[in-house]
């Protein structure tokens, strides 16, 4: 899959779209998986 992250002035910038990017990225899957519970929020 392809994101575009925009362009940035400072490479710091840059990083820090990639890091949040990657961070939506993987709590959707893990969300996906659980079946749109997150951790911690299982019914008793």
């Amino acid at each position: 899959m392809r994101v575009w992250l925009g362009t940035y002035e400072t490479p710091e910038a840059a990083a820090y779209a990639y890091d949040r990017a990657t961070y939506k990225l993987r709590v959707g899957e893990e969300e996906k998986r659980e079946g749109g519970r997150r951790r911690g929020m299982e019914a008793d």
